[in-house]
């Protein structure tokens, strides 16, 4: 697995995992630099530190407002909001120099297996997840629950226990009517935060 997680300090009391789609490499003084395998950990280090700094990553700065719920939170939200997630980048590596890079159905499989060992990994394993890009959530194994086209759930393989998924559009995303406003996307996350899912599901139920 490529990337590590960051987590927050009271995961293990909420957890909730946050992932994002890809990553890309950037130029520094002309030197072209990859993320490392703790960039997850660095972005969210960027939007407790730096989240006026318009050099800062414009993703980490919109999702950081959606999950403080504000446009202009301060270091100490963005900090107990944070320390409330595990956050992860879903394909590993770079997917080349800038946010455009081509995404290769090498690259999404990469993903699928390097998911299932972060699940399998995380401790204790995530009971929801929020996919902050719709094309990650597409190209993500088929889920065992279908309630809506972004909300589903998988079946953990060691407990049994259902893993809910939420998708919302890529904060990059500006389409009209399906983009990501950073207020709304605060409404989608804090109602299921809030709401209790069935940890078991028949067919038929």
């Amino acid at each position: 697995m490529y990337y590590a997680p960051w987590i927050g300090r009271n995961y293990k009391r909420t957890r909730i995992l946050l992932m994002s789609e890809s990553a890309y490499s950037w130029r520094n003084d002309g030197q072209l630099l990859h993320p490392p395998p703790n960039h997850p950990t660095n972005s969210v280090k960027w939007a407790i530190e730096d989240f006026g700094d318009v050099k800062s990553s414009a993703y980490i700065k919109r999702v950081t407002q959606a999950i403080c719920h504000k446009s202009e939170p301060s270091r100490a939200e963005r900090t107990s909001a944070w320390d409330e997630y595990a956050y992860w980048i879903y394909i590993p590596g770079s997917v080349g120099e800038g946010a455009g890079g081509r995404r290769t159905e090498k690259m999404w499989k990469a993903g699928k297996r390097d998911f299932e060992r972060l699940v399998e990994g995380l401790e204790p394993e995530p009971e929801k997840v929020i996919i902050t890009s719709l094309s990650a959530w597409k190209n993500m194994k088929e889920s065992d629950v279908h309630l809506t086209d972004t909300l589903q759930a998988y079946r953990l393989k060691s407990s049994g226990s259902l893993m809910w998924c939420l998708a919302v559009p890529h904060p990059a995303s500006r389409k009209r009517g399906k983009g990501f406003r950073w207020s709304e996307i605060a409404e989608q996350i804090a109602l299921f935060r809030s709401t209790v899912f069935p940890k078991k599901w028949k067919p038929n139920s």
